[in-house]
């Protein structure tokens, strides 16, 4: 880190971040709703495109385990389905006690979510439409995470 920082040369085509820059991304997030999904990433190693295409069908929340087998790609503003990167990125993974716990809250603020919403369109259907998105999908547009995963990068150094 210390030659990339004095010469800008980057030491390899991955880069991982450090301890202290996943604690202050995970710091930096701690209050966002998607936190769970950044909690996954830093800590069973998923890629952002996998964490955000995991599919709930995907997830066995009575044995904590997570099948990675598709991921989303961005570009632009179109979003698609994909198989993992490489031949190892088709997985399954154990959650560990922590992740499992919050995949669970996760997964029940979501359905509230979901709930609340559906009420909304029921009451006001021309202000809250519904959307191409699957019941029970932790899908969002993986080009924002772009932006949002940048900020540890320059509190840490």
């Amino acid at each position: 880190m210390t030659r990339w920082k004095e010469t800008g040369e980057k030491p390899g085509p991955v880069m991982v971040w450090t301890p202290k820059q996943n604690g202050a991304l995970l710091d930096g997030v701690a209050e966002h709703r998607l936190y769970p999904m950044f909690h996954l990433m830093v800590f069973r190693g998923t890629r952002r495109g996998e964490s955000c295409g995991l599919p709930w069908r995907e997830t066995d929340m009575t044995a904590g385990v997570v099948h990675i087998s598709e991921q989303l790609v961005a570009a632009y503003y179109d979003v698609w389905e994909h198989t993992p990167r490489s031949d190892s990125g088709a997985r399954t993974m154990r959650l560990d006690s922590h992740t499992h716990e919050l995949l669970k809250f996760w997964r029940r603020r979501q359905q509230a979510e979901r709930a609340e919403w559906e009420e909304k369109h029921r009451k006001e259907p021309k202000k809250y439409r519904r959307t191409s998105i699957p019941a029970g999908s932790s899908r969002g547009r993986t080009a924002a995470w772009t932006t949002r995963s940048t900020f540890p990068r320059s509190s840490t150094g």
